[in-house]
């Protein structure tokens, strides 16, 4: 087993262990350090990440469907996407009858197509009620930060 001194002369061991086939091999200095840098790098993305998912929140609380440019520093686009999903595709199937097949794209999950959205929103069709208990609304809200010219 191979070691490698770090900072603050901390020791730590290391091996290459081959998957497929369990062999061991000493590992250089070089490779262990870069592993450890990569490491701690991406501990400290990971805390980054944590500490920017409540600045994103206020972020897009605030500018829905806006954009924040500072000039020459960057911008902040803030964009929602809903979807619309089938909850319960057998209810769904019995309520729609032979019209399944032309309302509903049947792949491996169930979608909706927008006609059968339009139908679930459009409160004179009388399936409206039982077509829309059958179907799952979805929204996503995306902050992006952009360089700025």
């Amino acid at each position: 087993m191979a070691k490698a001194k770090l900072k603050d002369e901390v020791v730590v061991a290391a091996e290459i262990v081959e998957r497929e086939t369990g062999e061991v091999s000493a590992a250089d200095p070089s490779l262990i350090r870069l592993g450890m840098k990569g490491w701690d790098i991406q501990k400290q993305i990971a805390a980054l990440e944590e500490e920017l998912k409540p600045i994103k929140a206020q972020l897009a609380e605030a500018l829905v469907g806006n954009s924040l440019v500072i000039k020459g520093v960057c911008r902040v686009v803030v964009s929602e996407s809903e979807r619309v999903s089938i909850g319960d595709a057998d209810k769904l199937a019995a309520v729609l009858g032979e019209r399944f097949g032309d309302l509903v794209k049947c792949e491996a999950v169930y979608k909706p197509e927008p006609r059968l959205v339009e139908m679930a929103c459009d409160a004179d069709d009388p399936l409206q009620p039982s077509i829309r208990a059958c179907l799952k609304v979805g929204k996503s809200t995306s902050v992006k930060f952009l360089a700025e010219k």
